[in-house]
């Protein structure tokens, strides 16, 4: 709110505030009474006042009957008038009623935060095509959207009729938003939308469109981590949901990268590229990889070493200009394609790698030592080099599998991204945005 509007400004979206200028005013905080409920109601219609029936439908009383109602009514404005009275507010007439409607007051103008959205409604309901100038209607909306209608007063009908309309200009702005966003590649911008909507209605499953984005974006590891965190109360409360059909696009998008269907892609393992596939080393999704690295870790008692941790990160800079933002994202996938064939020529057909992030790569050498991993590094480095020249920088970074900062070994569902952290290395797991 601007501090320097003179004049009372209340906010209904998220919580209840009533503010004069810089000052807030604190009439009474139990926003229960019956009293307080009118007040709320005056002060959101503001200068077109609310008519006395509306207030009278809002008494309930255990025995029917007109005149015990307006009693009831009556007494219910004279405590908030009371009440109104020992504020100090600016001078003029409060709680005031002209013919059959009551006004907060007539004496001064009052701003609410549904009263700007009210506007921005106005103006989309005009028609028209769905151009930047409607879209910039939509960024408005959702920017200024602080959340549900008087939740504390959750069950009361004016609050249910007055909180679904706003919803559901936020779920159309977002929608119309999320579509467009994505027909121009802004997966960044989409996400922020849909990661704020998740937190202020977090059964409205917007979480899916997070995992969509992030899954456009290449980080396949925070998309299964915003799932998990999800499915935690979602599934506690309203059973199946969206989610598992993203998941399963999720899966599907694996398959179709291979090219190759039928039992052995069961759980999102791929048998690699080629024509047999046997001498290619295994690709598979990340939840995959994360079941392999914990199955091999846990074997390293019996057997030796589990092996070999490396991660792969293409370096590249990053447009500024936000036009230059989806061709550079091409740009990189191209690269990244490049990088997936250096590594089915240059890992063991025994290796297990995945698509870590956005610019990573993340591989298994599965039982290979300090030695075999500098040979396959070299390898590597050399294979690209050949490939791409100059443009894009390639750094590996090997640890071993199960191992800690200091090299002691972890238990075996340790998380991977402590298993390949390196200090000072912001690009791995857990580190930054290219984390995925």
């Amino acid at each position: 709110m601007d501090g320097s509007y003179k004049s009372f400004y209340a906010r209904f979206l998220g919580d209840f505030s009533l503010w004069y200028g810089e000052r807030e005013i604190k009439i009474d905080r139990n926003i229960q009474k019956r009293s307080i409920q009118f007040l709320l109601r005056l002060l959101r219609a503001g200068a077109s006042g609310v008519e006395r029936e509306e207030l009278l439908a809002m008494i309930r009383l255990t025995e029917k009957g007109q005149k015990k109602r307006l009693n009831n009514f009556y007494q219910q404005m004279h405590i908030l008038r009371t009440a109104v009275s020992r504020q100090e507010l600016p001078e003029g007439r409060y709680i005031v009623s002209q013919g059959t409607r009551y006004y907060f007051s007539p004496d001064h103008g009052v701003k609410t935060d549904v009263g700007h959205l009210d506007g921005l409604i106005e103006q989309m309901e005009k028609g028209g095509p769905r151009d930047d100038s409607y879209m910039d209607l939509c960024k408005a909306y959702c920017a200024d959207y602080g959340g549900e209608f008087l939740p504390m007063l959750t069950g009361e009908e004016w609050v249910t009729m007055e909180g679904a309309v706003y919803q559901k200009w936020y779920n159309r702005c977002l929608d119309d938003l999320c579509t467009y966003l994505s027909a121009h590649g802004e997966y960044e911008k989409m996400l922020e939308l849909c990661t704020k909507a998740s937190q202020i209605h977090p059964y409205d499953e917007w979480q899916a469109k997070q995992i969509e984005c992030l899954m456009a974006m290449g980080q396949y590891k925070e998309a299964m981590k915003v799932y998990e965190e999800a499915t935690e109360y979602l599934y506690k409360d309203l059973g199946v949901t969206s989610l598992d059909r993203v998941v399963a696009r999720y899966q599907e998008t694996h398959k179709k990268e291979t090219g190759r269907h039928g039992i052995h892609c069961l759980a999102g393992l791929e048998p690699g590229e080629g024509a047999e596939g046997a001498d290619r080393p295994y690709q598979c999704s990340f939840p995959s990889f994360q079941d392999a690295y914990r199955i091999i870790v846990r074997q390293r008692a019996r057997q030796g070493p589990a092996g070999l941790l490396m991660l792969c990160t293409l370096r590249q800079l990053v447009p500024a200009d936000q036009d230059q933002k989806a061709a550079g994202r091409k740009t990189l996938e191209q690269k990244m394609l490049w990088l997936k064939q250096v590594l089915m020529e240059g890992l063991r057909t025994c290796d297990v790698y995945t698509r870590y992030s956005e610019s990573q790569y993340l591989i298994l050498l599965i039982g290979a030592g300090r030695e075999d991993g500098a040979r396959i590094e070299a390898r590597l480095e050399k294979s690209w080099k050949r490939m791409i020249g100059r443009g894009a920088s390639l750094d590996i970074v090997i640890q071993g599998a199960g191992e800690d900062d200091a090299g002691e070994w972890r238990d075996g569902e340790g998380d991977i991204c402590g298993a390949c952290r390196q200090p000072g290395e912001r690009h791995l797991a857990g580190a930054g945005h290219m984390a995925g």
